[in-house]
C-alpha cells in the first residue's frame, strides 16, 4: 500500500470519474456547424454581448446550455459530437422558427463570410436536397403552391432565387413559376415591384345618395376598400379632371370641393350643402355641376396600394428587382 505524505510541498492533481468532458484541440479538424437559434447574446462577467459569428465552442455542454439542445445549432453540433467531431464553430442562420426560405437565405449569408475560412467539415443542419422546390413541381402543384405562398401560409417551399447585395446587406428575390417545366409560358411580371406600388382599377361604385344638409355626396363600392394611408387613390373614372381630389380621416373634417373618404364600402364626397330642387337648380343638374361628374351612374375608383415585396408569384422584400431595374 502507498504511503501518502500530505504536508510534502507540491502540486497534486485530484481527478473526480463522472466529471470529464471534451476539450477541443486546436489539431483536430474544425467542424462549422450551420444552423437556428433564437440566442443571439451572451452574459460574461456580468455583462451582455451581442455573440458575433462564427462562434468558437470551447466545450460542447457550456455551448449546448447556451444555445439549447433543440435548436438547430445545438442538435447540429451534438449530433456531430456523436460522430467523434471535437473542434466546433458554430454559425446562426436565423431564429429556430424560420420558414426554409429563410433558412436558406441564412446559409447563402454563412457560406458567403465562411468560404475562404480554415473549416475542415461543413454541417447545414435541418436543410436537406429534397427540400420541397417548386421547379419540381407540376404546374398544378405549383398553382397550389404560388397561393400558399402568396397568402402567407407557405413559407418553406423552395424557388428560383436571385441573391443581390444592396447597402452592403445580401437581399433575395424568389420567383415561383406557374409552368415549372416552362419558364418562357410562366409571368415574371416585375412591374409593381420596381415602382413600388400595385394598381388596382375599375372598383365600381353605385348608388349614389346626396345629403342637402351636410353636402355629401355618397356611393357604395363594390369591394370593400380601407383607405388608411396605406393605399394611394389615383383617379376616380368617369370624373373629369377639376377638384383637387384630398384624402380625409373623416366626414366631420369636410369642408372643400373634392374632399373624399372612404371607409368599407361607402365612398363619400363633399359637393356642398343645399344642392336641392326648387333653390333654382335642378338637383341632378346642380350635383353633375358641382362635382363635375360624367356619368353619376358609373364611376369606378383607381387606386394604388404599397408594394410590401410580394405580388402575383414573386417575393422581393428586399428591393433586389428595383435594384437591378
Amino acid at each position: 500500500m502507498a504511503t501518502k505524505y500530505t504536508n510534502l510541498p507540491g502540486v497534486f492533481l485530484d481527478v473526480l470519474d463522472g466529471q470529464l468532458t471534451t476539450v477541443p484541440s486546436p489539431g483536430d479538424p474544425i467542424f462549422l456547424i450551420l444552423g437556428t437559434s433564437d440566442v443571439t447574446q451572451q452574459t460574461i462577467n456580468g455583462v451582455t454581448l451581442d455573440i458575433t459569428w462564427p462562434y468558437r465552442v470551447d466545450g460542447t455542454s457550456a455551448a449546448t446550455t447556451l444555445f439549447g439542445s433543440q435548436s438547430g445549432l445545438g442538435k447540429g453540433m451534438i449530433e456531430a459530437a456523436s460522430g467523434g467531431a471535437t473542434n466546433f464553430r458554430l454559425w446562426n442562420v436565423g431564429p429556430t422558427a424560420s420558414g426554409k426560405r429563410a433558412v436558406y437565405e441564412g446559409l447563402f449569408k454563412a457560406y458567403d463570410a465562411m468560404y475562404d475560412q480554415p473549416v475542415d467539415m461543413v454541417v447545414p443542419y435541418g436543410v436537406y436536397l429534397d427540400d420541397a422546390n417548386v421547379m419540381d413541381q407540376t404546374a398544378g402543384e405549383a398553382a397550389a403552391t404560388i397561393a400558399a405562398v402568396n397568402n402567407g401560409t407557405d413559407n418553406d417551399t423552395l424557388g428560383r432565387v436571385c441573391a443581390r447585395k444592396i447597402n452592403g446587406e445580401w437581399q433575395f428575390a424568389w420567383w415561383f413559376p406557374e409552368n415549372p417545366a416552362d419558364l418562357g409560358a410562366s409571368s415574371f411580371d416585375k412591374t409593381d415591384l420596381i415602382s413600388g406600388s400595385q394598381t388596382i382599377t375599375d372598383e365600381a361604385l353605385t348608388g349614389s345618395a346626396y345629403d342637402d344638409a351636410t353636402g355629401i355626396l355618397s356611393y357604395t363600392l363594390a369591394n370593400a376598400f380601407l383607405d388608411d394611408g396605406t393605399h394611394s387613390v389615383s383617379n376616380f373614372g368617369s370624373l373629369v379632371s377639376g377638384p383637387n381630389w384630398t384624402r380625409n380621416a373623416a366626414t366631420a373634417d369636410f369642408d372643400t370641393l373634392g374632399d373624399y373618404h372612404i371607409l368599407g364600402s361607402t365612398v363619400s364626397f363633399f359637393v356642398g350643402a343645399g344642392l336641392v330642387a326648387g333653390n333654382g337648380d335642378d338637383a341632378a343638374a346642380a350635383l353633375t355641376a358641382a362635382i363635375a361628374l360624367v356619368t353619376a351612374t358609373s364611376v369606378t375608383l383607381t387606386y394604388k396600394t404599397t408594394i410590401t415585396g410580394i405580388t402575383a408569384n414573386i417575393i422581393d422584400t428586399g428591393g433586389v428587382l428595383a435594384d437591378i431595374g
